[in-house]
């Protein structure tokens, strides 16, 4: 049967009859979640940067383009969060915020969802029923972990690939490889100060002190 609705014409002749379809009203599709992910979170020295990151909706497609001035870190100060320039420092929180709008066929479901590098968003903010604020904060910033430098005579410090280097972080596997003729190997070795090597054959390895 058709929703059709029977209405008597205004002359109030009862003899005749007009007919209004009445259409039903579609609702909207929702976006229910988002992943935002490729976010490379702060270390202390480095300049904050939104390249890489992906936002994906559910339903795909369903968000307008996201300008590159929609993705933007924060540094907490006080109780209140202000946009920075410079690098990131050691003992300040950051937060990075992607703002998306949803295409007009579209609207964000009330129980709408968001994650950041697979983590639950710290805040959703609405600033109209068009658009979400996906704000995720890292914590507060420690202070990089010190290195220490690597010394050697006749050889070189080598890193678990092979890669020569001249300084790692404590409990860092280091492997020393020695300049020898092909088919010889080190009889002894020296350390100052005095570390366990773990292997002594064909190169010395041991754990990087704290020191």
């Amino acid at each position: 049967a058709q929703p059709w609705n029977k209405q008597a014409p205004l002359g109030g002749d009862d003899s005749t009859f007009k007919y209004v379809k009445i259409e039903k009203a579609t609702a909207a599709p929702t976006i229910t979640k988002m992943e935002i992910t490729g976010v490379t979170a702060p270390i202390a020295g480095a300049a904050p940067n939104t390249s890489g990151i992906t936002v994906t909706p559910t339903p795909n497609d369903s968000l307008e383009a996201i300008p590159s001035n929609a993705m933007f870190w924060r540094v907490k100060n006080g109780d209140s969060w202000e946009d920075f320039t410079g690098n990131f420092e050691a003992g300040k929180e950051y937060s990075i915020t992607v703002s998306v709008e949803a295409k007009a066929t579209y609207s964000f479901a009330s129980d709408f969802t968001a994650t950041v590098n697979g983590n639950e968003a710290t805040e959703i903010v609405v600033p109209n029923s068009m658009r979400r604020n996906i704000i995720y904060s890292f914590g507060t910033l420690d202070a990089p972990e010190p290195t220490y430098n690597i010394n050697v005579t006749g050889g070189k410090a080598c890193d678990g690939d092979s890669k020569v280097i001249s300084s790692a972080k404590a409990g860092d596997m280091i492997y020393i490889e020695p300049d020898v003729a092909t088919g010889k190997y080190v009889q002894d070795w020296t350390a100052s100060p005095d570390f366990t090597f773990i292997d002594n054959i064909t190169r010395a390895a041991f754990k990087m002190p704290a020191s």
